[in-house]
């Protein structure tokens, strides 16, 4: 193997490692000292690459997860201070992490749900006017006028005395 293809090689070794991990393919280049034009060039050349790329960033994502159950499970450490002196520390503990993981890993159980059947206030009534209208607008022009029951003073019934 020449020189420069070892170097190649361990350039992308210290790459791969990287990148499993931080799964951030910009920091994993910082490490290694490489730009990512140049990692980008190999996946797209290298399918051999890219599928180690795959499995680096899937190992990097194992331990983000592994992170967020820490903390939605055991919470973080958060100091105290009373003026400038320290006092004591606090557990946090990540409500919304937990909600994510729960809706990750229970999908039926924890997702967002909209019922599909439920109707809004009025909506009958909605359909049922539209629905005259449209009739009322099928009559010949000089037809069209408004039901007796819009002629009406509020209050008034319309019966006769």
């Amino acid at each position: 193997m020449a020189r420069t293809e070892k170097r190649e090689a361990a350039e992308r070794e210290r790459f791969l490692t990287a990148l499993s991990e931080t799964a951030s393919v910009t920091k994993a280049c910082e490490l290694a000292r490489l730009p990512r034009r140049t990692v980008y060039n190999w996946r797209r050349t290298d399918q051999g690459f890219a599928q180690a790329w795959e499995a680096a960033l899937d190992m990097g994502t194992d331990a983000l997860e592994d992170e967020a159950i820490r903390r939605a499970y055991h919470g973080t450490g958060r100091p105290v201070f009373q003026g400038k002196e320290l006092v004591g520390h606090v557990r946090d503990y990540s409500d919304t992490l937990l909600i994510f993981m729960l809706k990750a890993r229970r999908p039926n159980k924890y997702r967002d749900r909209a019922p599909m059947d439920q109707t809004l206030p009025g909506l009958a009534e909605f359909h049922e006017m539209m629905k005259r209208l449209t009739q009322r607008s099928a009559l010949p022009i000089g037809s069209r006028a408004l039901p007796a029951e819009h002629d009406r003073a509020p209050g008034d019934t319309g019966a006769q005395s």
